[in-house]
């Protein structure tokens, strides 16, 4: 930091923006002053603590020599007397006001760009004929200008120094100095115009050569080859733009081709393009020589797929198909069995095993009435990418049994591309826009207009009653956590020895998600915390902690607890145990719908308001107690105004109209009283009458009352299986069992969390920058283990 010796300014110096900065300084607010120093400018001299860098250099012989351009140490003086005090400790680079009579000269002008950029990673460079750097010289930030001070008459070359990816023109301006007809004499700018920005990326499984274009609304902008390893660059101005093989290629990429959008730097096509096949011509003809109009080439055999399943279904690397072992076995058990590479399975069997798993949705979601929707947002690791997961719930009308769909899985490196438009491309793809019955999205995305209702969420709804008991005990948490994390650490320190092994001998295998979870304690669920308060409280890690450091003699890391922290923690552990208890108790693992939700707020509540909390010593307890009873009020209030929810209970045979602050009845008579009148006439037939149902269509305005009302004398059994109590009462219900369809087949969370959808695909592909093939590993891997849950709980 410096100081001008004519005015109080205080100028901040660097090695680089030292002269510019007093140059400015002294031509605004000294201009007489300027134009004196200017018109004795000489080279820079450099202010050095070292006496033999401000005086000279030393030889051999011991003989000082003053350095060619610089000024001896009395002119030192003089430069410091006439700039201020400027700090010793920094090598500054300053103009001086020597004796001498050299001249300097100067050329200038602007880099200039259509669009915003940041000048300040810009510089323009002076260099000779030959190419060596004579001066370098930042761009002003605020407007791209330049000016470079030249000391010798000659030729020489600018150039814009910049990162990688930015085109200029020209490429290069030669100047003569001569202090007559050159530019910087004749007061001419120099402009350098950025003309665009590279596009640049790789085409995996690209042989060099193979020729690429980006175009434009259909306009060529620019073309190339890859290079060795399929790399490839092109250059195009701000805008919007495809990337796609050229019209020579015999190759084809994967979607046809890949979109855009060059905005203020050079842009890096990510995920990679992939070769996905290649464009393939075929003459058939049959025995008498003339051409069949449907011949089609199997792209795999069975074989393939059944490959292709097991390593979906047990997540195995991809790549284990190249070891020389595994195709040993495999012709070992098939003799004859020709294995294909493994781009072959990845570029053809994987895309038609998608394409087959999405023609079985379809045809499923053809026949359903109606359908829910769960969304799941979540953040890689590494990666850093945002990835979402939409699943569509929907029952089987014929068995009752609730059936659910990934319909689709994806990654996005722009948070605002997750909206309206890749959720209406979904809609859209599987036909289900008008069979919407809501959609649970715990994240609160605007992914739809209001149309789509939103639904509630059991987890979010617990994860947020857990949080609240934390509220006013912020410092709590954080001496069990510490706790805990000084518990990990005595283990990894201790654990092998016999003489602590058993204190420290507690499995925390199964607890990996736990420790997770310790580093965002914002994103712990209530599980999450009713576990961190079991190694609390009944494994005891305070008094293994207090045995281990008494034993080592360890000063503890971790935050001592109170005996009134322990009673504290002890109070939210009982009431968290309660909620798995009733949780627990209410959902069944066939149907876990949204239709437990209403029950296992209303129960949580007649819970906690029996609680005894009469403990003298403290008044916490009450305060707690009855901070919890008021939001679990709130929540249960806002539940039960929620219709669609409302309908799913009183549709579930173990609930009906018990758990309801108000009578769903008349809602619900109203609501339907015409529902699929239609339906019923057509099917009249096969409805038996049975207690007084009538199956003639005059009589089809009242029979809702009649179901309704036969319905709720029934006695509920709790612990009833929905599907069999429907399957059982189809003849007597026909109306109801029509609604429940559309209604209980509603889950109360998400089944498949999209960060374990991308896990799945990379520990398939543990590769970098392959983001487009874990996405169609992830999704198939996640369909095949959706498979799997839904057949064990079909066993259940």
């Amino acid at each position: 930091m410096g100081a001008c010796r004519y005015c109080p300014a205080k100028l901040k110096w660097t090695k680089q923006s030292g002269t510019n900065s007093l140059r400015f300084h002294l031509k605004k607010q000294h201009p007489a002053l300027f134009e004196k120093l200017k018109s004795q400018e000489a080279p820079p001299v450099k202010i050095s603590e070292s006496s033999s860098e401000e005086n000279g250099s030393t030889d051999s012989q011991g003989h000082s020599h003053g350095h060619e351009g610089e000024t001896s140490e009395g002119e030192h003086d003089n430069v410091k007397s006439a700039l201020g005090m400027i700090d010793p400790r920094e090598r500054l680079t300053v103009p001086c006001v020597p004796s001498g009579k050299q001249n300097v000269y100067s050329c200038a002008g602007f880099v200039k760009s259509s669009s915003p950029i940041d000048f300040s990673e810009l510089k323009v460079k002076l260099l000779t004929l030959e190419g060596h750097l004579k001066h370098e010289e930042e761009v002003k930030p605020s407007n791209g200008y330049f000016m470079i001070p030249v000391y010798n008459k000659g030729s020489y070359t600018l150039k814009v120094a910049s990162p990688a990816g930015y085109y200029f023109e020209p490429d290069t301006i030669e100047i003569k100095i001569d202090g007559k007809t050159d530019a910087g004499t004749k007061n001419k700018d120099l402009v350098f115009k950025l003309t665009g920005f590279s596009v640049r990326g790789t085409v995996d499984g690209a042989p060099a050569g193979l020729s690429l274009v980006l175009t434009q609304n259909g306009k060529q902008v620019d073309s190339t080859k890859t290079l060795e390893g399929g790399k490839y660059e092109m250059r195009a101005p701000p805008g919007k733009y495809e990337v796609s093989t050229g019209a020579d290629a015999s190759e084809c990429i994967a979607r046809g081709k890949a979109t855009v959008e060059v905005k203020d730097s050079p842009v890096v096509v990510t995920p990679n393009l992939k070769i996905s096949g290649y464009q393939l011509e075929i003459a058939t003809k049959n025995v008498e020589h003339h051409p069949f109009t449907d011949a089609v080439r199997p792209e795999h055999t069975k074989e393939d797929e059944m490959i292709m399943r097991m390593i979906l279904g047990d997540r195995l690397p991809v790549t284990m198909m190249e070891g020389e072992n595994f195709r040993v076995m495999l012709k070992s058990l098939k003799p004859g069995f020709s294995f294909k590479s493994v781009e072959h399975y990845v570029n053809l069997v994987l895309p038609a095993f998608r394409r087959s798993i999405e023609s079985r949705i379809l045809k499923e979601l053809k026949l359903a009435r109606k359908v829910s929707l769960a969304f799941n947002h979540g953040v890689t690791g590494i990666s850093n990418l945002d990835c979402v997961a939409l699943t569509a719930h929907w029952t089987n009308e014929a068995t009752m049994e609730p059936t659910h769909a990934l319909l689709e899985f994806k990654t996005f490196r722009n948070y605002e591309e997750i909206g309206p438009q890749f959720f209406d491309s979904i809609i859209s793809k599987f036909g289900i826009s008008g069979k919407i019955v809501g959609i649970i999205d715990q994240n609160d995305f605007k992914l739809s207009d209001d149309t789509v209702p939103r639904l509630p969420n059991l987890q979010k709804i617990l994860d947020k009653v857990a949080r609240s008991l934390y509220t006013d005990h912020l410092d709590l948490f954080s001496k069990q956590k510490s706790m805990i994390l000084e518990f990990r650490r005595l283990q990894h320190v201790y654990g092998w020895n016999s003489c602590y092994k058993e204190l420290l001998n507690i499995e925390f295998a199964d607890s990996e998600m736990l420790m997770e979870s310790l580093a965002n304690p914002e994103a712990m669920s209530w599980n999450d915390h009713l576990e961190l308060l079991y190694f609390v409280h009944d494994v005891q890690v305070p008094r293994i902690l207090a045995d281990v450091h008494e034993k080592t003699k360890e000063k503890p890391i971790s935050q001592e607890m109170t005996p009134e922290d322990m009673a504290i923690s002890r109070f939210i552990f009982a009431i968290l145990k309660d909620v798995r208890k009733v949780v627990n108790s209410i959902r069944n693992k066939c149907y876990p719908a949204s239709s437990n939700i209403i029950p296992i707020l209303r129960v949580l509540l007649n819970n906690l308001q029996q609680m005894d909390v009469s403990n003298p010593l403290y008044d916490a307890f009450s305060m707690m107690k009855a901070a919890l009873i008021k939001q679990l009020q709130n929540l249960s209030d806002s539940c039960q105004k929620n219709e669609i929810l409302k309908t799913a209970t009183f549709l579930d045979g173990r609930f009906r109209d018990r758990y309801f602050s108000k009578s769903h009845k008349d809602y619900m008579i109203s609501k339907y009283r015409k529902f699929d009148v239609e339906v019923i006439k057509a099917n009249s037939d096969d409805i038996k009458k049975e207690d007084g149902i009538s199956t003639n269509a005059s009589a089809q305005e009242g029979q809702l009352e009649i179901e309704i009302a036969k319905y709720l004398q029934q006695d509920p059994n709790y612990h009833s299986n929905p599907i069999e109590f429907w399957k059982q009462n189809e003849a007597k219900f026909p109306i109801l069992k029509r609604l429940a369809t559309q209604f209980l087949s509603i889950p109360f969370l998400e089944i498949m969390k999209a960060t374990e959808i991308y896990e799945f695909g990379e520990k398939i592909v543990p590769v970098y920058h392959m983001e487009s093939v874990k996405e169609v590993f992830g999704y198939c891997a996640a369909i095949i283990e959706i498979e799997k849950l839904t057949k064990n709980s079909r066993n259940f």
